[in-house]
């Protein structure tokens, strides 16, 4: 624990170290360690918390926790609350030269296009086969080989920002509006996620777990 005070400073002495029991709790600086199972970017580093962000749906707000190790790929962590209780979605951002050769040119058109009917996305390369220099290895243990769309053009809009604790401002100019399309796998433990925005399309592909995934947690400043 020696080189996180170095890195973050000691707590006060007239405050009592705060407590860390769920990863909902994180706060920007604190720290996060996988446990050595689930997809291999997650064994590979202890992450920090770099941003909160808040997303609006109607009238219920999901929340990004930002995570950044020594990689250049980022890990987007938020908790949904299911009927066995509170899950994480994990979920890296794929650019279309990644996307593509995973799925395939055109294969998410219909996903956006077609508002009805049964849609599914087929995985054409498996991440878990390719070479280790291949541009899609960082992407092992974290897809499915089909994917089934579950919702459609859903509107939300994107905050920069925590808004765990404070209402969210009425000011369409303090946010992004977006459309939100996804799919789930057969297992229901991977899915694959559109977010549409007036000048940007963001593709993720989110890998579904407990909690228990998470080996332990640190307090930053």
């Amino acid at each position: 624990m020696g080189f996180l005070k170095k890195m973050f400073g000691g707590a006060s002495k007239d405050a009592p170290p705060r407590l860390l029991e769920h990863p909902r709790d994180l706060n920007v600086n604190d720290l996060v360690k996988f446990k050595s199972y689930g997809p291999q970017l997650l064994q590979e580093d202890m992450f920090k918390v770099e941003e909160v962000n808040t997303y609006h749906y109607n009238n219920s707000k999901e929340f990004e926790f930002v995570l950044r190790g020594s990689t250049e790929h980022t890990i987007f962590l938020s908790i949904e609350d299911s009927d066995g209780g509170p899950k994480m979605r994990m979920s890296v951002k794929v650019p279309r030269n990644i996307w593509e050769p995973l799925f395939g040119d055109g294969a998410l058109g219909p996903v956006i296009d077609e508002e009805g009917g049964h849609v599914e996305v087929t995985r054409c390369t498996d991440p878990d086969s390719v070479n280790s220099d291949d541009a899609l290895a960082f992407l092992a243990g974290w897809t499915a080989p089909e994917y089934i769309r579950e919702s459609f053009a859903v509107r939300g809009f994107y905050h920069k920002g925590d808004y765990r604790n404070k209402s969210i401002p009425e000011d369409a100019d303090d946010c992004d509006e977006m459309d939100y399309y996804g799919l789930e796998s057969k297992d229901e433990k991977y899915a694959l996620e559109i977010e549409v925005y007036d000048d940007d399309t963001d593709v993720l592909v989110t890998y579904m777990t407990d909690v228990t995934l998470i080996e332990e947690m640190w307090p930053g400043s």
